[in-house]
């Protein structure tokens, strides 16, 4: 657990930065703790992701035979942020992130089978 703020003034909405030393992982939650009135307190009802901020994304089939750019078979819960995290499908990816305008283009070439 990271204590994350103290004393905060309750004005609909809270930002923070992630430390750079934060673990990349998809099982975060964050706790709510007010220290007046009754003392509510609420839990995100979902985890949600930690990803590093990086262009590169990496997406997998079941299989891991013969690949260059992943370590782990693909999985749409992972974070598709590095090689042994790779998601299993590309709607997965564009639906967990969103992209902008690329700056530049690189050419994978896809095996074919």
């Amino acid at each position: 657990m990271q204590h994350l703020a103290d004393h905060i003034v309750n004005n609909g909405s809270f930002a923070w930065v992630i430390p750079a030393n934060q673990l990349q992982a998809n099982d975060y939650r964050i706790r709510i703790h007010a220290n007046d009135g009754i003392m509510p307190q609420a839990t995100t009802p979902e985890t949600f992701l930690v990803a590093n901020s990086g262009h590169d994304y990496y997406v997998n089939d079941q299989f891991t035979a013969g690949d260059v750019f992943t370590t782990a078979v693909g999985n749409n819960a992972n974070s598709g942020k590095s090689p042994d995290q790779p998601v299993a499908s590309l709607p997965a990816l564009l639906t967990a992130y969103t992209f902008g305008p690329a700056t530049s283009s690189t050419s994978i070439p896809v095996p074919t089978t």
